[in-house]
């Protein structure tokens, strides 16, 4: 038996009706805001369900997404039933959003604040120094240092051929400020999702004027290293062109997207000739190694929308968000190829997979 597990059941968990592994298995069921209000019950299950190594098996259980309410200034800590387990007013409106890991990032013009949904702290970062037009703020990770960073980018304000970035880290101290950075190779699309950072790279699919001025393809992939702070000069070719000879390559122009599945970058293709959803999995950055690991026919009653991926569950059902007639979640069962709904999300925009649990946090900026 783990330590924790002893410690717990010397202090007499459940009033000793149950073993502790029992109990510890018992409460790993619990969602997240059920789970928030028994804590409070005892000592001893307020100790148990606040240990690191309890959060970490109850999180891919209980998976939760950050959503907007931008008109609202308001973040939701949502899961799967659709149940808002925690809400945070934030003191800006019709912000932008990005997640990473379990911190949440908020940007407006030159304004950012960074969000741990865990304990509902919020670290308002400093005025961003380039004038940027249409910024965005994506937010990283370093997995070798658990470092957090932030780039930004977006149109110059007096020129709207060029593009410009900065970066900043979190936790900087005294001395944080953005550092302005050279600019990328091609012009890039930083906008919801055709942006994504994994393992300390943040990846960026090209502006949507390249197709028609350069032999660029909607799948081309531009890399931004957040250790070094600088653009890799090598575009990472996309998996659907790869196979296609120059002209065709031309004439290409698939339906692309980009997410972070399973710790993994992956690319969305929403083939049309097909009516599916293809998701391409980077599997060797350096070689440009890509692997196709799902193939999902659209259901009948999917229409002109295209679903979006968030998570694999541990039962290999993937959740995808997909606006109908309003903002819902569905899963694709890849065993059997069947749709399903799981709940309308009223009232939520964008949406991220948060990586860390709401029951403890040990994050310090």
């Amino acid at each position: 038996m783990a330590p924790d597990l002893e410690r717990a059941e010397r202090t007499a968990l459940n009033g000793g009706v149950l073993p502790a592994d029992v109990m510890y298995e018992i409460l790993l069921r619990v969602p997240a805001k059920a789970l928030c209000r028994l804590r409070l019950v005892c000592r001893s299950w307020r100790s148990l369900t606040s240990d690191p190594r309890f959060a970490r098996e109850h999180l891919p259980r209980h998976p939760l997404l950050a959503a907007r309410r931008p008109l609202w200034g308001q973040i939701y800590a949502v899961d799967m039933s659709g149940e808002i387990v925690k809400k945070i007013r934030i003191g800006i409106k019709n912000f932008k959003l990005s997640v990473q890991a379990d911190l949440v990032c908020l940007a407006k013009t030159k304004r950012a604040l960074v969000l741990n949904p865990g304990t509902g702290e919020i670290h308002a970062l400093p005025d961003a120094s380039l004038d940027i037009a249409e910024s965005r703020c994506i937010l990283g990770r370093i997995p070798s240092t658990g470092e957090y960073k932030a780039i930004r980018i977006g149109l110059h304000q007096d020129n709207e051929q060029a593009y410009e970035c900065e970066v900043i880290t979190l936790g900087g101290g005294g001395d944080q400020k953005w550092r302005v950075k050279s600019n990328p190779p091609i012009r890039v699309f930083p906008y919801s999702w055709s942006a994504a950072a994994v393992n300390g790279v943040a990846y960026f699919l090209p502006a949507l004027v390249l197709y028609y001025s350069q032999n660029i393809t909607r799948d081309s992939i531009v890399l931004f290293d957040l250790v070094t702070e600088e653009w890799r000069q090598t575009v990472l070719e996309g998996p659907v062109s790869a196979g296609l000879d120059g002209a065709s390559r031309l004439k290409n122009n698939p339906h692309v997207e980009l997410a972070k599945l399973s710790g993994c970058l992956v690319m969305a293709y929403h083939n049309n000739q097909h009516r599916s959803l293809d998701l391409w999995f980077l599997v060797d950055v350096d070689r440009g190694l890509w692997n196709k690991r799902y193939s999902m026919k659209y259901s009948h009653w999917m229409q002109e929308e295209a679903p979006y991926p968030l998570v694999v569950l541990d039962d290999g059902k993937v959740v995808l968000t997909w606006v109908g007639t309003s903002r819902t979640l569905i899963t694709y069962d890849p065993r059997t190829g069947a749709w399903a709904y799981l709940v309308k999300l009223e009232d939520c925009h964008f949406m991220g997979m948060l990586e860390g649990s709401l029951l403890c946090s040990d994050l310090q900026y």
